[in-house]
């Protein structure tokens, strides 16, 4: 009976720091809606490293964003075309931090984070990209209103 307790006292422990460093990682896993009048607004913290990473949803299917105001597009790692349901359309030439590459047109019908949604969004899909993160870039950004305070970054949608 003793093992048993260790054992499971050992199995929570590890579920517990598992959880704890996902919430580093990503701070954001369930954002929150606030509504004043028409508008929406979410507040994001940054995590350990100074980024701002959410979950939300692309089509309705979630998603990790990472915000990224120096990235044109949304851009979505190829390994998630097929969970999304996404078409690739015409190659063009993209340059990234890590240089030149050739990405993919497609149009989202939605991204959300909490209550903000976005409808008909350009996005590109970035074969080897690496990692599962997709980088929400200005092609929703400049949808709505951002500001950075501290290590605040609030989002709003005027409705």
């Amino acid at each position: 009976m003793l093992i048993l307790f260790w054992l499971g006292l050992l199995a929570l422990l590890t579920l517990g720091f598992d959880s704890w460093q996902q919430h580093l990682f990503n701070p954001n896993a369930s954002p929150q809606s606030a509504r004043v009048g028409n508008v929406v607004e979410v507040a994001l913290k940054g995590n350990r490293q100074g980024h701002y990473l959410v979950s939300g949803a692309i089509n309705g299917r979630p998603v990790t964003f990472l915000i990224d105001t120096g990235a044109t597009y949304v851009a979505i790692p190829d390994e998630l075309q097929q969970e999304l349901g996404l078409t690739p359309g015409r190659a063009q030439r993209v340059v990234t931090a890590n240089g030149t590459a050739t990405a993919y047109e497609t149009k989202l019908n939605s991204v959300s984070i909490g209550d903000i949604k976005v409808q008909e969004v350009r996005a590109a899909l970035v074969p080897n990209m690496p990692g599962r993160q997709v980088l929400l870039g200005m092609s929703v950004l400049k949808e709505i209103e951002f500001v950075h305070r501290a290590d605040t970054l609030t989002l709003r949608q005027y409705q």
